[in-house]
């Protein structure tokens, strides 16, 4: 990946890269992710996970020199340079049972940082050089982000995987969980830069998740589209209908991340944004197992041979449900959460 220069799209253009400003560079990243996702689901998911890392940081966020920490600007040119010549993705790993952080990390008199917790997932464990994961430091109350180093990760002290990756979709993402016992880590500087990241409009993460959604969708529709088209058609009033509904299904679908991506490019308050982004989450997530269900039902048997790819798609997009966050967590976010 890094040989084809995706990673330059994160890369600042003042530090030789392609990012100009989230209006000016999502959507580049998004079509880029959901490209590879048509020939590599795993891959897309990790690399989706990418500009995740980037923007919760605050290093993809849109901002003056003048208004951030110095240290954290550093850090920033470092890291941002680490991706930029090629060392490695990056990916992600913040789930915990139940979705709370109780993970802790504490600072030794040297001034380094290490991790102790349980992480549920990480997002292309096996595959990645660097993994942003988060820790509640000794003394405070609220988690932290913090950097692992993964670029020798055979010989990395305090870290083990407990279980394996096992999902019947997303083989290939290596997003094992992992135990950490005073693994070194690097904190993220500047704590303000959550309020820099707060000020925005709009976030390139969202997209993103997206992406591999979406091209999919987009493979499987025209993958079926080929075997309609050979057969002259459909054979049954059932097929018809399925046939019918998986197009329909997989329209949603691209109508509702070039929502996400024009609402991106144009700005929007923050509130609108996020509820933007939380009904997109929700029906791209459901429409394209749809997508896929459906088609299953106009191909019939065809679909469900291991030699074809729709069985495949259709269980890579059931498994990023439980990947991404939880389908329960955006349905609150959008609802409220319900009162005893």
């Amino acid at each position: 990946m890094a040989e084809t220069g995706f990673h330059q799209l994160l890369v600042p253009e003042s530090m030789g890269g392609l990012w100009s400003s989230t209006a000016l560079s999502t959507r580049a990243v998004a079509e880029a992710i959901s490209s590879l996702a048509a020939g590599d689901s795993s891959l897309a998911l990790i690399l989706s996970m990418e500009p995740v890392a980037m923007f919760v940081t605050g290093w993809l966020a849109d901002f003056r020199e003048e208004e951030a920490d110095a240290t954290w600007l550093r850090q920033r040119q470092k890291f941002l340079g680490l991706l930029g010549s090629g060392t490695g993705a990056w990916g992600v790993m913040l789930s915990e049972r139940d979705g709370v952080v109780r993970s802790t990390a504490k600072q030794d008199s040297n001034g380094e940082w290490s991790i102790s917790g349980v992480k549920s997932s990480g997002s292309g464990w096996d595959h990645v050089s660097f993994m942003l994961t988060n820790a509640i430091p000794e003394g405070e109350d609220r988690p932290e982000l913090f950097v692992l180093d993964l670029q020798n990760r055979t010989k990395l002290p305090g870290v083990t995987v407990n279980r394996v990756w096992d999902g019947h979709g997303m083989t290939a993402s290596g997003s094992h969980a992992v135990v950490l016992d005073n693994a070194l880590a690097h904190r993220v500087a500047w704590p303000g830069r959550q309020g820099l990241i707060n000020r925005m409009s709009s976030s390139p993460t969202i997209g993103s998740r997206l992406a591999p959604f979406v091209g999919i969708v987009r493979a499987a529709v025209a993958e079926a589209t080929e075997h309609v088209q050979a057969r002259g058609g459909t054979r049954s009033s059932l097929a018809s209908v399925e046939w019918a509904r998986a197009q329909a299904s997989g329209w949603l679908v691209e109508q509702a991340f070039e929502g996400v991506l024009r609402t991106t490019e144009v700005g929007a308050s923050s509130k609108d944004f996020v509820r933007m982004a939380n009904m997109a989450k929700l029906a791209v997530g459901e429409q394209a197992e749809h997508t896929l269900q459906h088609i299953s039902g106009a191909l019939g048997g065809l679909t469900y041979s291991q030699s074809s790819p729709f069985g495949w798609w259709h269980t890579d997009v059931r498994a990023m449900a439980f990947i991404r966050p939880t389908l329960a967590e955006t349905v609150d976010h959008l609802g409220g959460r319900l009162v005893s």
